[in-house]
């Protein structure tokens, strides 16, 4: 397994290369097909997963329907609460987006390993944090802003998240339906249709093929509502 990699994940920095090694050695490698289904919702949550290459979808189903909550690339530790949370059910299911790489780590190792190395667990607990915090502001846009401030804010999420370059084009180097988009902001299709359409007037962002080109990433980065 590549040192560097694991070096850059935010919940094992500060351990030592020998630290490193050791904990590495806990996770098990395996490789998802694009649309391959991971984890479904109820399902035990028997395993923690740390993602190599590729994306991944997270979504909730409702009468059928799915209804994507959250994205996750490179490093992003993911289906970890589950496993240590005495419910031990999966609240959500979890897609590959792309042809993925993992490593995954079953529930005993998991507790050794937050057991055995303090810096690991209090890195956890912070990332606990960290994603209550995100949900908190989430619902607060929710209830205080409108369609389109909301959509800017999660474009700026995106691509703090996976903005790419390329000859001086700025992207997020995803590619989304507008309905994807919709439950990410938590509005209708048609609704983030018509907001998606007035930031590409505004030459704020371009769309084609479902992927999204920044035009203004500052706009988007810095964007507060009255903008």
């Amino acid at each position: 397994m590549e040192d560097s990699f694991w070096a850059e994940i935010p919940l094992f920095q500060g351990l030592s290369p020998e630290e490193i090694g050791t904990v590495c050695g806990l996770f098990t490698r395996k490789a998802y097909s694009k649309g391959k289904l991971i984890f479904a919702e109820s399902d035990p949550g028997a395993n923690a997963y740390v993602i190599h290459t590729g994306i991944l979808r997270v979504f909730a189903t409702t009468k059928g329907r799915e209804h994507t909550v959250d994205l996750f690339g490179k490093g992003d530790f993911f289906g970890d609460l589950e496993v240590i949370h005495p419910s031990n059910m999966r609240l959500l299911s979890a897609v590959a987006m792309s042809d993925m790489v993992v490593f995954e780590i079953r529930r005993e190792p998991f507790e050794r390993m937050l057991a055995d190395y303090p810096a690991v667990n209090n890195r956890f607990l912070l990332l606990q944090m960290d994603r209550l915090i995100l949900s908190n502001r989430m619902l607060h846009e929710m209830k205080i802003y409108d369609a389109r401030a909301r959509t800017i804010f999660t474009l700026g999420r995106l691509y703090q998240r996976f903005g790419a370059q390329e000859q001086g084009r700025h992207y997020i180097d995803l590619r989304l339906t507008h309905q994807q988009i919709a439950d990410m902001i938590g509005t209708l299709r048609e609704t983030t249709t018509l907001v998606l359409k007035d930031l590409q007037d505004h030459r704020i962002i371009d769309i084609r093929q479902q992927q999204i080109t920044v035009l203004d990433p500052g706009y988007l980065l810095e964007y507060r509502q009255g903008d």
